[in-house]
């Protein structure tokens, strides 16, 4: 998701990144379009792993399917 502010809203100065997951498990599940207001990415077909960097001032993170893809990347600063 975006960085939001406590009322759920966009705010790239201050607000908060969150991260779903449920890349693991026995069966994929349909992702849910009534909760895509604030999503960035989604993929309900494969399997795979977050891959999370952390530094003193920011965080890059990657996912990875089971078969080696890279199908998601990005970065962000800490405030």
């Amino acid at each position: 998701m975006p960085p939001l502010d406590d009322a759920g809203v966009r705010n790239d100065a201050t607000g908060i990144r969150s991260f779903v997951l449920g890349m693991g498990g026995k069966n994929h599940y349909r992702l849910d379009p009534g909760a895509a207001a604030n999503r960035l990415w989604a993929d309900d077909t494969a399997f795979g792993v977050l891959a999370l960097e952390l530094s003193a001032t920011g965080y890059t993170w990657r996912f990875l399917a089971d078969d080696g893809r890279l199908v998601d990347a990005g970065s962000g600063t800490c405030h």
